[in-house]
C-alpha cells in the first residue's frame, strides 16, 4: 500500500470534490478540463472514494437500511468507481444490488418499485464532460436523499476523511472484503439488471396514465394506443454514448406502434458534449431534417438528447407555424413548457379523483411563461430553490398539505419530474408529448384542442398534421425570451465571497438605478415597479435582505406591469464552492429586452463584487 496523504494534502484534495445536496462531483480524469476519456483512478482518488463508500455504507446501515443497489452511466471512470463502492459498501457490512451501467430513471424504478431495497447510490456526473464524475444517493423511495440528512452525510465524511485514524481505517477495510462476496455480488447484476426493466415499465405506464390502478392504466392505454396507431408517428433520439442506450426506450415506444430512430448508439462513445442544450442538439436536427427529405411525413415528429445518466432529454421538435414543417431546437424553457402543458391538458381530461387543486412545482429561474400558463388552466405554481432535491421536497409538502401535485422540475434546465416518477426523465417528456398530439378523451376530446382553447389560441381543423398542432401550442412560449443556462453570458466571475455583502451591495445599487431607469422601463414594456423574492430550498422569502444563513440561496429581481403582473425578472445564484454566479433574464419579449436586462444584471453584479471586494 502507498503512503498516506497528510491532513493539509487531504484537505487540498477534498477542496476539490463538489459536495451538494443534490450530488458530489470532481474531475477524476485528465489534468482539469474534464473532457479526459482517462478510465483508472489516482491513487488519491481512490483512496478518497474508498473513504466515502464506507461512510455512506456504515450510515445506511446505522439506520437498518441494510440493502442498497448500486448504479452508474457510461463515464471512463464508471467501472473503476463501481469496483470501490461494491467494495466499499460491503465492508460497512451492508447488502449490495449492483446494476451495472442504466440510465438513472430506470435506475430508480428498480429501488422505487419493490420493498428489498432501502437505499441506492448512482455514479455520475450528470451533464458535465466525461472526465468528470461523482455519486448521487438517497432512500428506498428511489428519491435524492432530501437536504438536512445530506448536510450529515457531508460532514460526517468531511470529519473522517480528515481524521488519520478513520481515514486508515476505511481505505484498510476495502481490502478485507471476502472475496466471496464480491463475486456473489456480481453474479446477480444481470438479474437486477432485468428486473430494473420490467420495473421501469410499471413506471412508465404509471406515469404516462396518472394512476397505479390497474384498470384506469388499461385503459388509458387503450385510449393512447388508438391515437398512435392510427397515426403511427416515429420519434429518434441521439443516445451519445449515454447509459439511456441499454433503457427500455426503443420496446416502450414500439408496444403502440412508435419507431425510434437512434444515433450513437455505442455506449461510452461521445460524439459532441454531454450538456444536452444549444449546439448539443443540432446533429440530432440535421438528422430529423434528413430523414425527412428522405421519408416525409413518415419522419420523426420529436426527438430528444439525453444527458450522460440518461435523466434529463431536451427535445427537437418537428414544427409548421404555417411556412412548412422542419425540425427546430426549442430551448430548455419551451421543453418544460410543453410537458407541463400536455399534463395540464391531461388532468383537465382526464381529472384524478378528489378534487384537490392543480399546481407545478418549479425552480427559481423557471420562465415567467409557466406563470402564465398556470393561469390559463386555474393551476398554481410553486418555486424552490435550484437543485432536484429541493424541487421535489417542495413538491412533496404541498401534496401533504392537499395539493394534487403531478409535473415539476427544473424548468431552466429542461425535462420534467411527473409522478410517481422520483426523477427527471425523457421517456415521460415523449409520452407526454405524444399524449399531447394523439390523445383523446372518451367524449372525443384531444388534448391538443383543449389546450388551444385553454390557451385561446384559433382552433385548427381535426386533420391537422402534429408538426402544425405543435407550432400553434408552442407560440404562447415564443413570446417569452430567456438567457440559456449554459450561455457564455450566464456565467460571471467575482472577487467576493462573502454572498451576503455582494447582495446587499447589489440591492443597493438597484434601487439607486431603478430611479434611472424606471420611466424608460414604463415606457418601452410598461414595467412599473420590482419586487425582489429570495429562495432558500423550498421556502421563499419576499423583500431586500430578507435571507438566512450564508445567503446563499436564489435570487430574484420581478419586474411588474401596473396590474402586479410580472413581465420580467433577473435571477442569479453563487456557487457554494468558488466566486462565480450563474445568472440570468426572462422577459415577455425578445432577444433585444432579455439582453438589455440582462447587460444591466451583469454590469451591476460586477460594480456590487468590486464595492463588496474593497
Amino acid at each position: 500500500m502507498p503512503p498516506l496523504p497528510s491532513r493539509e494534502e487531504r484537505e487540498k484534495h477534498l477542496s476539490e470534490f463538489i459536495l451538494s445536496i443534490s450530488g458530489w462531483r470532481k474531475v477524476f480524469a485528465g489534468d482539469g478540463d474534464g473532457e479526459s476519456l482517462e478510465c483508472a483512478l489516482s491513487e488519491r482518488d481512490a483512496q478518497m472514494l474508498s473513504c466515502a463508500a464506507r461512510v455512506l455504507g456504515l450510515w445506511f446501515r446505522e439506520r437498518g437500511l441494510g440493502r442498497i443497489a448500486l448504479g452508474r452511466d457510461t463515464r471512463p471512470t464508471g467501472a473503476a468507481m463501481e469496483n470501490l463502492f461494491l467494495r466499499g459498501l460491503l465492508a460497512a457490512g451492508v447488502e449490495v444490488a449492483p446494476v451495472g451501467v442504466c440510465a438513472v430513471p430506470q435506475f430508480l424504478a428498480f429501488v422505487a418499485r419493490g420493498e428489498d431495497l432501502q437505499g441506492f447510490i448512482y455514479l455520475s456526473a450528470s451533464h458535465n464532460p466525461p472526465g468528470h464524475n461523482g455519486l448521487k444517493f438517497g432512500l428506498g423511495d428511489g428519491a435524492i436523499l432530501a437536504a438536512e440528512p445530506a448536510q450529515e452525510i457531508r460532514e460526517r465524511f468531511r470529519e473522517q476523511y480528515l481524521s488519520d485514524a478513520a481515514f486508515l481505517e476505511h481505505v484498510l477495510a476495502l481490502d478485507r472484503v471476502d472475496p466471496s462476496l464480491l463475486e456473489a455480488a456480481r453474479r446477480d447484476q444481470p438479474g437486477h439488471a432485468l428486473l430494473a426493466a420490467r420495473r421501469y415499465y410499471a413506471t412508465v405506464y404509471a406515469v404516462a396514465s396518472g394512476s397505479e390502478e390497474g384498470s384506469v392504466q388499461s385503459e388509458f392505454l387503450k385510449r393512447l394506443d388508438q391515437g398512435l396507431r392510427r397515426a403511427a408517428p416515429a420519434v429518434a433520439c441521439d443516445f451519445n454514448g449515454s447509459a439511456r442506450i441499454h433503457a427500455i426506450d426503443a420496446e416502450a415506444l414500439d408496444q403502440f406502434g412508435v419507431a425510434l430512430r437512434g444515433m450513437n448508439t455505442t455506449p461510452g462513445t461521445f460524439a459532441h458534449r454531454i450538456v444536452p442544450e444549444g449546439e448539443s442538439l443540432e446533429p440530432l436536427k440535421g438528422f430529423m431534417d434528413s430523414l425527412r427529405a428522405s421519408e416525409g411525413e413518415r419522419a420523426p415528429i420529436l426527438g430528444w438528447v439525453p444527458d450522460c445518466d440518461g435523466d434529463r432529454g431536451n427535445l427537437v421538435l418537428c414544427v409548421d407555424k404555417g411556412d412548412g414543417a422542419r425540425a427546430i431546437v426549442p430551448d430548455a424553457q419551451a421543453t418544460f413548457y410543453l410537458a407541463v402543458l400536455s399534463e395540464l391538458a391531461f388532468l383537465e381530461l382526464f381529472p384524478p379523483p378528489g378534487g384537490r387543486q392543480i399546481a407545478v412545482v418549479a425552480n427559481d429561474p423557471t420562465s415567467l411563461r409557466l406563470e402564465a400558463l398556470c393561469r390559463a388552466f386555474g393551476a398554481s405554481l410553486f418555486r424552490a430553490e435550484v437543485g432536484e432535491a429541493n424541487v421535489i421536497a417542495l413538491a412533496r409538502e404541498k401534496q401533504r398539505a392537499g395539493w394534487h401535485v403531478r409535473i415539476l422540475g427544473e424548468g431552466s434546465n429542461g425535462g420534467n419530474i411527473t409522478f410517481p416518477g422520483t426523477v427527471r426523465d425523457p421517456l415521460a417528456t415523449v409520452f407526454s408529448v405524444l399524449k399531447l398530439l394523439y390523445l383523446k378523451n372518451a367524449a372525443g376530446t384531444s388534448l391538443w384542442e383543449h389546450a388551444l382553447g385553454r390557451l385561446k389560441l384559433p382552433a385548427l381543423p381535426a386533420e391537422a398534421s402534429a408538426a402544425r398542432r405543435l407550432g400553434a401550442l408552442l407560440a404562447p412560449s415564443d413570446a417569452f425570451t430567456t438567457t440559456g443556462a449554459f450561455e457564455t453570458d450566464a456565467l460571471v466571475h467575482l472577487q467576493c465571497r462573502d454572498q451576503a455583502r455582494l447582495k446587499a451591495e447589489y440591492e443597493a445599487l438597484l434601487t439607486r438605478e431603478w430611479l434611472g431607469k424606471c420611466a424608460g422601463f414604463k415606457a418601452a414594456h410598461g414595467i412599473v415597479s420590482y419586487r425582489i423574492l429570495n429562495h432558500e430550498g423550498v421556502r421563499t422569502l419576499p423583500g431586500p435582505g430578507n435571507r438566512t444563513g450564508s445567503q446563499d440561496g436564489g435570487w430574484k429581481a420581478e419586474f411588474l406591469d401596473a396590474k402586479g403582473e410580472s413581465r420580467a425578472f433577473i435571477w442569479m445564484r453563487g456557487s457554494r464552492t468558488e466566486p462565480v454566479f450563474r445568472v440570468m433574464a426572462d422577459v415577455r419579449g425578445d432577444r433585444a429586452f432579455e439582453q438589455e436586462l440582462l447587460h444591466w444584471h451583469r454590469e451591476t453584479l460586477s460594480r456590487a463584487d468590486r464595492a463588496a471586494a474593497s
